[in-house]
């Protein structure tokens, strides 16, 4: 987890909070709009009429004949659940209106720039607090030597046995530059420690290598504006220590960003390689290639791990390499999400983003309803499917153990 700002939804099935991803969508975003799409959506804009004779009916009845005080009401949140309804209404089940303050938000979270003391954390189950998991870089929480395997059993007046794991996680949310009080636990001394709130560079990408000395495991958590650079380190640093094969770990990556994939797989593919085909409403197909500058390849045995939250920009990112047969895929049947979304500006200053493309990889086979079938199907044992999956270890990661084996085969 890391402890930003404000948590809106993530794709974990299993307590943990991910507050650098303020959203995931479990979608793949376009934000780019070509001319055509700007100047249809500026005669939208022009045309638009908040003056609606229903709703001003609704109002003056209300203020007519209700025989309580009527509240002082915002127009913008009666705005924001008319388009939510509408939005719903659609049966687009991965549209989504953002209004200005969470448009704002998604932005920052997009860039990886965000508010918080910059660590990631798990529910500890034993006393009810928040265990550390990663202290990230250059952030409040490494300034204050804060450590994996850190308790934080309170915050300000609050405390873990009392008060509860979420009002210790919304507690630590603030603005930049505000202090807050917390009380540490490490090997069983609590100690009282003030972090100041700071911009922090999420981690999408962590990395490490196995107890074999040659195997390099790197999670992508999604795709967003920090992956492609923490990829290439993550890649490039592995290989200097000694990594002759590689591990990809896209469980519970719910997608993301379009341009942000298509650079990750452009630094694994050679130069020129068609990466994704999309296809509009009325069929026109388009394909995007590497279009990288740096002509760079990754050629070693190479192996993908999925699940059922596994989807959209981790999908084509799964699919894309085992079209061009660089990987083996371990896991379970992922999500199944082959469509695009595009986001449009609104008058409010908010944002709508529909469904208006579908995308598959090169192969041109999309799995949208369908999923991603694995080359070995090995499902976690029950003891550990309880677990969070950030506690998974290489002993109790039965599909990180099949993914092991499967590149051991390969080398015999």
């Amino acid at each position: 987890m890391a402890l930003f700002k404000k948590k809106i939804a993530w794709g974990w099935t299993l307590p943990i909070v991910a507050l650098a991803v303020l959203i995931t969508f479990m979608s793949t975003y376009v934000t780019m709009r070509t001319e055509g799409h700007q100047q249809q959506n500026d005669a939208y804009v022009e045309s638009y009429n908040s003056d609606d004779p229903t709703l001003a009916m609704v109002k003056q009845l209300f203020e007519m004949n209700y025989i309580g005080e009527l509240p002082e009401i915002d127009d913008s949140l009666t705005l924001d659940g008319m388009i939510d309804a509408y939005v719903a209404a659609t049966g687009d089940r991965y549209a989504r209106y953002m209004n200005p303050e969470e448009y704002a938000e998604y932005s920052a979270s997009m860039q990886g720039d965000l508010v918080g003391i910059g660590v990631q954390v798990v529910y500890h189950e034993e006393t009810g607090g928040i265990e550390i998991m990663l202290v990230m870089p250059d952030s409040p929480a490494e300034a204050l030597d804060l450590q994996s395997g850190d308790l934080i059993v309170g915050v300000e007046d609050l405390r873990c046995e009392t008060d509860g794991y979420d009002a210790l996680v919304d507690a630590i949310a603030g603005e930049e530059g505000t202090d807050v009080r917390l009380t540490v636990r490490r090997d069983g001394v609590e100690m009282q420690m003030t972090a100041t709130r700071a911009h922090v560079t999420a981690l999408s990408v962590t990395y490490g290598m196995l107890s074999d000395g040659h195997t390099g495991l790197i999670r992508i958590s999604e795709f967003n504006a920090t992956t492609p650079p923490q990829f290439k380190e993550a890649v490039d640093t592995l290989q200097a220590a000694g990594a002759d094969r590689l591990i990809f770990d896209m469980r519970n990556n719910p997608g993301g960003q379009l341009n942000s994939v298509l650079s990750v797989l452009s630094y694994l593919l050679p130069k020129d390689s068609v990466l994704i085909r999309v296809a509009d409403a009325q069929g026109n197909e388009e394909t995007y290639s590497d279009t990288e500058e740096e002509d760079h390849t990754v050629d070693c045995p190479m192996a993908v791990l999925i699940n059922g939250n596994t989807a959209s920009a981790a999908e084509l990112f799964t699919s894309c390499l085992r079209d061009y047969g660089k990987v083996t895929i371990v896991g379970e049947l992922s999500f199944g999400k082959g469509c695009m979304q595009f986001m449009y500006p609104l008058p409010n200053g908010g944002v709508l983003s529909l469904t208006t493309r579908m995308y598959s990889p090169p192969s041109g086979e999309n799995y949208d309803g369908i999923g991603i079938t694995p080359d070995i199907t090995v499902s976690l044992s029950d003891e550990a499917a309880k677990l969070n999956p950030l506690k998974l270890t290489e002993e109790t990661d039965d599909q990180l153990k099949a993914a092991i084996n499967a590149l051991n085969d390969r080398d015999k």
